[in-house]
């Protein structure tokens, strides 16, 4: 039986333990990040040892390092060392890890070179970000906040089923 706080991550391309894969990796459930305030790539940065965050052209071309391993080119056609996937979709672009994500099942933070399990230019690490399926019964969340200078920000999800079948 599996331990209620046992995370399963796909680091391998497959469902494992976190304690049954052999790459160095911080893995963290989608309640964990929101307790730790992950709202976005960049934030991982102050929760997780060995990532940093460079912002040699600004906000928009943050570059995120995992060990210091990192790019300095602020073109914004180029391919970071370290790359994104949400839901094993790649993001090319660095300025992707200033949008927001939330609703997440989990977060996996692989260090060191992955570019033969993900197929990119991994020479640093991947940040791979997994959304909450849809689920069968009707759920979901509002979360609404405000801040200095007017700023106001919601947020929330549905899930459930859209007839019996489907």
């Amino acid at each position: 039986a599996a331990n209620s706080d046992e995370i399963v991550v796909t680091a391998q391309k497959r469902e494992q333990s976190a304690q049954h894969v052999s790459i160095a990796i911080s893995a963290f459930t989608g309640k964990t990040a929101e307790a730790l305030g992950v709202n976005n790539v960049q934030s991982l940065a102050n929760v997780v040892p060995g990532v940093s965050l460079q912002s040699p052209g600004g906000p928009a071309q943050s570059e995120i390092g995992i060990r210091g391993v990192s790019s300095r080119d602020i073109s914004p056609t180029k391919e970071g060392a370290v790359v994104m996937y949400l839901d094993d979709t790649y993001f090319p672009i660095t300025s992707a890890a200033a949008k927001p994500v939330f609703d997440i099942e989990r977060v996996e933070v692989l260090k060191g070179p992955q570019s033969t399990l993900f197929g990119r230019n991994a020479s640093g690490g991947v940040i791979h970000i997994v959304s909450k399926q849809p689920t069968n019964t009707f759920e979901g969340y509002v979360q609404a906040g405000m801040g200095s200078f007017g700023e106001k920000e919601v947020q929330g999800a549905v899930s459930g089923p859209l007839s019996d079948n489907v």
